[in-house]
């Protein structure tokens, strides 16, 4: 029951206007004593009972914000506990009786102080200690109901100040959350733009050059027309495996094209893929440069297989298939990589 209310939480006890607040109460109680004379009656332990009673309600107002650090808590219990005694030993409860219902605020504050099972306990105590009194005492001076009210309004209200204060800090946690999580899309969808614009830069960089010049010219010869398929590969790779993108394996894909290869580059990394190790893009350069190449085909493998990256090349010579891990070493071809 002590985790009800996270250590964080203020329950606005826990500072000088609580404190100043108690202590007013405290000198009412003093007022209402000099008024009925309780003074007169066993003076010294009731002048201690009224002194006790101005620590515990400043013990029960310490700081820090939120729970109640177990020192304070242990002064607030065995005060109330002594001034319990001073009182129901009273030759006179009746003039006195205002000290026992002191001594169940601080304990009943410890509720939403964060301490709701031993301020729960104490007032049950409290209550039984009453109920004893009454039940042992020949007095009718408090009677039964007037001297347990005291514990049971101050627990009742405790608990319904603990109850009001968790659904304050549930509303404020669902709030931070729906904040914090509002936050995370919109930092999100910046990235996103972010990266968008970066990547439209980049395809702009690479093709406006050609584009001018095919707007400059009326005749696409050959070696202009092949530049302009390299570019338009690029601009294809990039967007359907940018997890094989690597300068590298860039430069050796554009070699190949410009040599009438055709070249075909699949993607099939996660969005948080760290992309290709430098030993890893030498072996597929190694396959792009493969003697009397005619076409490649070079994919990027899901995760959680052993094999990075797959390649199936046409040469001249016959057909080559390899398959590297990560580290750039050869792992071979499993039997189902190149149909999945």
């Amino acid at each position: 029951m002590a985790s009800m209310i996270p250590p964080s939480a203020g329950s606005g006890l826990d500072g000088l206007p609580a404190r100043v607040a108690l202590l007013f109460v405290w000198m009412t109680g003093i007022a209402h004593g000099l008024e009925v004379r309780a003074f007169d009656v066993d003076t010294a332990p009731v002048l201690l009972a009224y002194a006790l009673a101005a620590v515990a309600a400043v013990a029960v107002t310490l700081p820090p914000r939120g729970r109640l650090p177990a020192a304070p808590t242990a002064a607030v219990v065995t005060l109330g506990a002594t001034i319990t005694v001073i009182v129901l030993t009273s030759p006179d409860v009746s003039h006195v009786v205002w000290l026992f219902d002191f001594a169940s605020y601080p304990i009943a504050l410890l509720i939403p102080r964060g301490r709701p099972l031993v301020g729960g306990v104490c007032l049950a105590l409290l209550i039984a200690a009453g109920t004893a009194w009454a039940l042992v005492s020949d007095q009718t001076d408090p009677s039964w109901g007037r001297i347990v009210s005291g514990p049971l309004v101050a627990g009742a209200i405790g608990f319904i100040w603990l109850s009001t204060l968790r659904r304050i800090v549930g509303r404020e946690t669902s709030a931070r959350s729906d904040r914090e999580r509002a936050e995370m899309l919109s930092e999100a969808a910046v990235a996103a733009t972010r990266a968008y614009q970066d990547e439209l830069a980049r395809v702009t960089d690479e093709s406006e050059p050609v584009l001018l010049d095919i707007a400059g010219t009326e005749y696409l010869d050959e070696p202009t027309q092949r530049r302009i398929g390299i570019v338009e590969g690029r601009i294809r790779d990039r967007l359907r495996a940018g997890d094989l993108f690597h300068p590298r394996v860039t430069a050796a894909v554009d070699t190949a094209r410009d040599g009438g290869v055709r070249v075909l580059l699949i993607g099939g990394g996660t969005i948080d893929d760290e992309g290709i190790s430098d030993d890893l893009a030498d072996r597929i350069v190694g396959i792009l440069e493969l003697p009397g190449l005619e076409h490649v085909t070079v994919r990027r493998l899901p995760p959680g297989r052993r094999a990075a990256v797959s390649a199936v090349a046409g040469t001249t010579g016959g057909t080559v298939r390899a398959a590297f891990d990560h580290a750039g070493r050869d792992v071979g071809m499993r039997p189902d990589t190149s149909a999945s």
